[in-house]
């Protein structure tokens, strides 16, 4: 009888360093998975509407554009693939893939999905003194 206990002791166990070990896998997949998702969209956003696009920014939205293709769900990696293609045209947006992703990060976070939104753009204005001695603080 002690030997079919210690048994069944080691089978539960085994099959709970099983499930944790399964759990973490899992918890460690969807932490990277998020982090290349709202990196990608953060590159993106960064580099919507700005005329013309520095050379970083076409090489932020070709490495946002890869790791959606590499880490995205079908629908992400669909719209991605539908924005590579009008890349080609002049005018191509970034809104429906954005809004895409963001939607998707917002339910992998548990937040509340939102309908509308505004993308603020600072630039350089008559009233701004962009120069760096502005902001020396000697």
């Amino acid at each position: 009888m002690a030997i079919i206990a210690a048994a069944v002791g080691g089978l539960i166990i085994a099959a709970g360093w099983f499930v944790t070990y399964w759990q973490r896998q899992r918890d460690i997949r969807s932490q990277v998975h998020l982090h290349y998702l709202l990196t990608a969209y953060r590159r993106l956003e960064n580099a919507s509407n700005r005329e013309p696009m520095t050379p970083e920014q076409d090489h932020d939205v070709e490495s946002a554009l890869a790791d959606i293709i590499l880490l995205g769900s079908p629908g992400d990696v669909m719209l991605a693939m539908k924005f590579a293609k009008e890349l080609e045209t002049p005018g191509a947006s970034t809104d429906e893939l954005l809004k895409h992703l963001r939607q998707e990060l917002r339910k992998q976070l548990n937040l509340k999905p939102i309908s509308d939104f505004q993308v603020v753009r600072m630039s350089p204005s008559a009233d701004r003194d962009w120069s760096a001695d502005q902001h020396d603080s000697n």
